[in-house]
């Protein structure tokens, strides 16, 4: 059975996480927070474009690009914002989705072309795997 995320709830999410990560860590300032919080709901946005789930939306590669240029904590921070999104997007029960889970490259096309009953499955891996990325960005950027 699978859980449908809605958009206040990432919103609350991201308000929670972000309140107590600036509670617990000195770096991060008060007035860091508003902007991850606000972008929390990006991913989203696909949702305008008639093609929910879009790989490069439920995805950090925008956010790392940008972040490449601009080496920030608060760069970082929103690569978590989206990050935390896509985590609370993962479903225990990908099949049961039947077909909307599924990442897509455009429109209604899926991402993973190179499988067709997995695809749920390829989906919860990539969406785990650009969170645990978007936690060691902001990890490496605490470091240095």
């Amino acid at each position: 059975m699978g859980f449908k995320m809605k958009g206040s709830y990432h919103y609350l999410i991201g308000t929670v996480v972000f309140s107590i990560l600036w509670l617990l860590i000195d770096e991060i300032k008060f007035t860091m927070i508003f902007i991850p919080i606000a972008l929390s709901l990006f991913p989203d946005t696909d949702l305008k474009l008639n093609s929910h789930r879009n790989f490069l939306f439920h995805s950090i590669i925008l956010w790392v690009v940008v972040l490449m240029y601009n080496p920030s904590l608060i760069m970082a921070l929103i690569c978590l914002s989206v990050g935390i999104h896509l985590l609370f997007d993962i479903t225990l029960n990908p099949s049961a989705w039947k077909g909307f889970y599924t990442l897509k490259l455009v429109g209604n096309k899926p991402f993973f072309i190179f499988s067709r009953n997995g695809r749920g499955l390829w989906t919860t891996l990539w969406l785990l795997i650009n969170f645990i990325i978007s936690v060691v960005i902001v990890v490496i950027i605490l470091w240095k």
